[in-house]
Parts: structure tokens; C-alpha cells; sequence
């Protein structure tokens, strides 16, 4: 019987000192997230300048020189490859010249937008969810967002959003949020006009439900454009 007890308490041992060789503490977690960042940003050539440097500027990144703006607050990398560009319609048709409209969300405006995006594992290189797909085409992803001051709050809309329907949660990631303050927001009127389209690199604290759990950093390409 004592033998029996000794290679059983043996395997418990074992067991347990197994389980302390697997188990990654937060801090190594987000070293690998950090690692992980560094070698897609070091694959990309990124240039990463300041968020003085970007407003300088005008809030536009050089993507022909792979420039990313690293947004200090949120930690979160972003690169616009387009800040949204609308112009005046009727001075258009009219005098044919063209003015550019300040489309930005006001403090105390709530807005509905629609997305397009496509979400990456950094870890995996490979894409977990996009609704640039043929299954999730025709549903633009839905958030109505409210702007406070300089802080943006979110919600996704049920029925009308992949990433709700995905991740269980109506809130919309902070690193969603974060590139807005800078964004036009409207829906194409002429000719000239287009959308603002961003890529992010978001840390799991600013990201999803499940990459936040996972400590996981994910790429995203996002479209953003006024909603009806």
C-alpha cells in the first residue's frame, strides 16, 4: 500500500512540476505580443513616427515610405491610407472647384458607420475573420459610436455585425475606436470623394473579447463611412 501511495504521490509530482514548466506568466505572454509586433512591423519596413510628427503632418502617414503612427496612449500602431476625403458637392457642380469638407465626429455627436475590415492573428500570420468575404458581404459591420471630447465609446448592432456575432460582445474594441478623433467620416457624394481606411496594429488590451483573453495582437484593415 505504502509503495502504491509513493508512485501516486510520484505522478501527482510530476504532473504539477510539468504544468510549472508549461505555464506562461502574463509578463511572457506580453513579451511574445511585443516580439510578435516587432517582427511584423521589422517584415513591413515600417518607419514609425510620433503622434507630433503625424499631426505635423496633417494626420496622413507616407505609405509609399511604409510610415506608421504609433498612437502613444492606446500603444496602438497605425497607418492611413486614406483619412477620408469629401468634398462640397454643390460648389463642385456649380464652380468646379473643389472644397474639402471637415467630416470629423463633433464632441457629443453619435454616429452610425459602417465597416469593412479584415482582422489577422500576428501570431499565426494567417486571417481569423473579415467580412470582406463572400459569407459576410452583404453586411457591413454596423457600430454606433458616440464621440466625448476627445474619447470615443462604441457598440456594435445585433444582426448587423461579424464581429459581434463572433466574439459574443456589442463593444467595439478601443483600437477601433482610437483612429476616429482623426478620420472624415461620410458616404461618397462625388466623383473625387472616398472613405477613410485604416491599418492597425492592436494590442490584445485595446482589441476583441477572445484576443484580449489570449493576449494576442492582431492586424487589422478597417474602411469607415457614415451610416444611414
Amino acid at each position: 500500500m505504502n509503495k502504491i501511495k509513493f508512485l501516486l504521490l510520484t505522478f501527482v509530482a510530476a504532473l504539477a512540476f510539468t504544468s510549472c514548466q508549461d505555464y506562461e506568466t502574463y509578463a511572457e505572454k506580453k513579451d511574445k505580443e511585443r516580439d510578435a509586433i516587432k517582427a511584423y512591423m521589422l517584415s513591413v519596413n515600417a518607419k514609425v513616427i510620433s503622434e507630433d510628427e503625424f499631426k505635423a503632418n496633417g494626420c496622413v502617414t507616407d505609405t509609399a515610405n511604409h510610415e506608421w503612427v504609433l498612437l502613444a496612449k492606446s500603444s496602438v500602431y497605425m497607418q492611413v491610407i486614406n483619412k477620408g476625403t469629401f468634398y462640397d458637392q454643390d460648389i463642385l457642380e456649380n464652380e468646379g472647384r473643389k472644397v474639402e469638407l471637415d467630416k470629423r465626429m463633433k464632441p457629443g455627436q453619435t454616429s452610425t458607420i459602417l465597416c469593412r475590415f479584415t482582422e489577422t492573428n500576428l501570431f499565426t500570420g494567417y486571417p481569423t475573420l473579415s467580412n470582406n468575404d463572400y459569407t459576410a458581404i452583404a453586411i457591413p459591420e454596423t457600430m454606433t459610436v458616440t464621440r466625448s471630447t476627445d474619447t470615443f465609446s462604441g457598440s456594435f448592432v445585433a444582426g448587423k455585425s461579424t464581429m459581434y456575432s463572433s466574439y459574443g460582445s456589442a463593444s467595439v474594441p478601443t483600437g477601433w475606436l482610437v483612429p476616429l478623433i482623426y478620420m472624415n467620416i461620410g458616404r461618397c457624394g462625388t466623383e473625387f470623394d472616398e472613405i477613410a481606411r485604416v491599418k492597425l496594429i492592436v494590442p490584445h488590451s485595446q482589441g476583441q473579447a477572445s484576443a484580449s483573453q489570449g493576449v494576442i495582437p492582431c492586424l487589422y484593415e478597417i474602411t469607415y463611412m457614415e451610416g444611414k
